[in-house]
């Protein structure tokens, strides 16, 4: 906001408010922060999730449509 030169401004905030503002504040604070570490945990459980069935197929693959039984007369 412009004001003129030697306009007043406005009174500093009471007491109750300045701490309702800083409580707000807070819990804002503490919130973004825990939104973030906790998107970062669901990306890294991912990651994780992702690699573990690329191994399973890998090893599913090497083990064949017979499930490991080739050449031992199984049906």
């Amino acid at each position: 906001m412009d004001r003129p030169t030697g306009a007043p401004g406005r009174p500093p905030l009471d007491a109750a408010t300045a701490t309702t503002h800083a409580v707000l504040a807070g819990v804002g604070a503490a919130l973004v922060t825990a939104a973030l570490v906790e998107g970062w945990r669901r990306l890294i459980v991912r990651s994780m999730v992702r690699r573990r069935y690329a191994r399973w197929d890998r090893a599913w693959d090497k083990a064949g449509p017979d499930w490991g039984r080739t050449g031992t007369g199984s049906q």
